[in-house]
């Protein structure tokens, strides 16, 4: 089954469930989520205290990264992550607040 994933923008959404994540601990990492899409893929990991968006079309590569140091892991969490490739743009939301974004210029040609 193909993938239907459009590469040039779209948006990624998920919650952490309470006591789940121990967003303080510097030393844990794992892959959470992990699609391949047609020229590249996605990925969402965290790494040490940052929820880490990766996203790989062709030869380009780009990655936007969320400070999660200060999240209470006794709460449930909300992360968005959008993206626009021809405007050349990435936004990391947490709980509905903007924490990262990555302004490109446009690497995929319309």
């Amino acid at each position: 089954m193909k993938n239907k994933i459009n590469p040039r923008e779209g948006s990624v959404t998920f919650w952490t469930n309470e006591n789940k994540f121990d967003f303080s601990n510097k030393e844990t990492t794992y892959e959470l989520i992990s699609v391949p899409m047609d020229g590249g893929s996605i990925t969402i990991r965290k790494e040490g205290h940052f929820m880490v968006f990766e996203h790989t079309h062709q030869e380009n590569s780009i990655r936007v990264a969320a400070e999660t140091r200060n999240l209470n892991p006794e709460d449930k969490h909300f992360f968005a992550i959008t993206w626009d490739l021809k405007k050349g743009k990435i936004v990391f939301y947490i709980d509905g607040l903007e924490k990262a974004n990555n302004i490109l210029h446009s690497l995929i040609n319309s």
